[in-house]
């Protein structure tokens, strides 16, 4: 019955626009123009779906993005890892935007990554994501609920997570300010913390070899609530937009994955000796982020 009562929750929630990859960038909309933007984004914890990497992975990236006039975008971006001073990921992403009626658009998008060998996000297991979604603005209101297709990239856990969000977002503006805050709802599997989970046991034993396992990983549960909360200044230079935001995030994570586990270690003599089975139900924490982005056309 949980579940039930957790799903119906979510579709009360369907009031709901999700930050997601079904969208055109942040601040660029449809034109009758099409645009180049620059985007530098200061993101201090990478986050998904409510769960997070073993420490907080702050990110600084930098994006070029070309908005054709009819909708379609595509986007390069490289996220450079603060805490290990290194480039961590390179991502490539398309989409497109499809005005059905007055304040009804449908979005479709694909992205991909190619993240280094030692990262440490929590979607460095992640190879693509593909999304589409549906958005309703009725100002000063927007209801949203997309889905999302993540083909994972791992040697031992293999196949897809699947991710469905809603989204309510209600924009109050003055002048060049505005005020936009919103309410998510994450559905979903998460074979990604699966994986994730692997690689901070490794991290911490690392004469170990883990073998995991979960009952809950592939089943479609709630995954989270998130409270955002973006604060954005928009003006223009020579006629050419940009705007400045500053978003901090409250993400509630629910429903833990229960894990089976087993591990590998050689011993003194040099025999390889199994222990196990454990089990663990690690209670995600609550998570603050922020992001701050400054957007121009060039």
């Amino acid at each position: 019955m949980k579940i039930f009562q957790q799903l119906l929750i979510s579709i009360i929630l369907l009031l709901s626009s999700i930050r997601t990859i079904a969208q055109t960038p942040d601040n660029i909309k449809t034109t009758t123009k099409s645009f180049f933007a620059f985007e530098f984004n200061v993101l201090t914890n990478s986050t998904f779906a409510g769960r997070q990497a073993r420490a907080a992975q702050p990110y600084l990236t930098p994006s070029i993005t070309y908005n054709n006039k009819h909708g379609f975008y595509i986007a390069g971006s490289l996220s450079y890892q603060a805490t290990r001073q290194v480039i961590d990921a390179y991502t490539l992403s398309i989409g497109d935007t499809l005005k059905l009626f007055q304040g009804f658009n449908i979005n479709f998008s694909a992205e991909k990554s190619v993240y280094t060998s030692g990262s440490e996000s929590v979607l460095a297991s992640t190879g693509a994501l593909l999304g589409t979604g549906l958005s309703y603005e009725l100002e000063p209101f927007t209801f949203s609920a997309a889905g999302m297709l993540t083909i994972l990239n791992d040697p031992i856990v293999q196949g897809t997570d699947k991710l469905i969000f809603f989204s309510l977002g209600y924009t109050y503006s003055l002048g060049h300010w505005s005020i936009n805050p919103s309410i998510v709802n994450t559905i979903g599997t998460r074979k990604y913390v699966l994986i994730n989970d692997r690689k901070n046991f490794e991290y911490q034993y690392p004469n170990r070899t883990y073998d995991l396992s979960s009952p809950t990983a592939n089943r479609l549960q709630v995954l989270d609530y998130e409270v955002a909360f973006p604060i954005t200044y928009t003006s223009s230079t020579n006629g050419k937009p940009w705007s400045f935001s500053f978003t901090p995030t409250w993400a509630i994570p629910i429903n833990p994955t229960t894990f089976t586990y087993y591990y590998d270690y050689v011993a003194h003599n040099g025999t390889t000796i199994r222990s196990g089975p454990y089990y663990i139900t690690p209670n995600p924490k609550d998570l603050w982020y922020f992001n701050i982005t400054f957007t121009a056309t060039l």
